[in-house]
């Protein structure tokens, strides 16, 4: 969106983010230190996910284009909430995945909970129209990154 002759307007829709740090990962991170790791509710709620180091090239890669409007910034590959859960235990060897039901989410979290358990599929489709590339596209790539190195 064009405000004018000098300043554009970019809007930035960004997906659960992973990274070491913090993000959406570390909860999970300090689960799996108890050797058990939680599917949320029915598992089936999708995970629009971006590794922190593509959330920054992508950022980096709308500016440097001088690019404007709406942009999508999540992987290209979403998961639901079972098979993100999965791979996390598979890459970070982990035996015990547990279902949290809804209802222990809701008393846990509050309406918080349906941060957890409700979730949009969305689609990096603009980024990749004009030509970002990511370099974790998918689950296993992120976690193996971000969970390898611990």
């Amino acid at each position: 969106e064009k405000l004018s002759d000098e300043v554009t307007a970019v809007r930035l829709r960004i997906g659960i983010v992973l990274g070491r740090e913090g993000g959406a990962l570390k909860p999970f991170l300090l689960a799996s230190r108890m050797r058990i790791l939680p599917i949320m509710g029915s598992g089936k709620q999708v995970y629009s996910f971006i590794h922190i180091g593509d959330l920054i090239a992508a950022i980096r890669f709308i500016i440097h284009g001088r690019q404007e409007g709406i942009y999508h910034l999540c992987a290209p590959h979403p998961v639901d909430n079972a098979t993100f859960t999965r791979s996390l235990s598979k890459i970070g060897r982990r035996k015990w995945v547990v279902r949290v039901p809804v209802f222990m989410l809701r008393l846990a979290l509050g309406e918080a909970h349906i941060m957890v358990t409700e979730g949009p599929r969305v689609l990096p489709a603009r980024l990749l129209q004009e030509g970002f590339v990511f370099r974790f596209p998918d689950i296993d790539s992120a976690l193996v990154n971000l969970v390898k190195k611990h």
